[in-house]
């Protein structure tokens, strides 16, 4: 009985860590998406559309939709060039012409990182 309830818990162990480990490789992609829909939905309704970073509950998402991305706890999002207002939630735009306010977004899991370049004047990701 006690060696059943040993496996049971190795199992349950290796399960929620490769769970978390799928969505910590799944999120660059899906940051990547997400900036890429931003600009297309700031095209397409003709006004400002807004990437919400939230550190403090380590979420993303574009304001006003159901589009929300939890941040793993094995991943680190960085910026560079993009301005905090040095509260916990930070808003970046995209514009209706296409641009954005330009700046660098550093995705780092474990040994692994991605570096999204966004191009001021047209918005999209590099």
């Amino acid at each position: 009985m006690v060696l059943i309830t040993l496996a049971m818990g190795l199992t349950s162990f290796f399960v929620l860590k490769g769970i978390t480990g799928r969505n910590a490789r799944r999120f660059p992609g899906e940051f990547r998406r997400l900036l890429a829909l931003a600009r297309m939905e700031a095209v397409v309704k003709g006004e400002e559309v807004f990437l919400c970073i939230d550190q403090g509950d380590r979420k993303v998402w574009l304001e006003g939709t159901d589009k929300v991305l939890d941040v793993p706890q094995e991943v680190a999002l960085q910026s560079e060039g993009i301005k905090w207002s040095g509260a916990e939630l930070y808003k970046f735009p995209f514009f209706p012409d296409g641009s954005c306010a330009g700046g660098k977004f550093v995705v780092k899991t474990g040994d692994r990182e991605w570096v999204f370049h966004l191009n001021p004047a047209s918005g999209l990701v590099e």
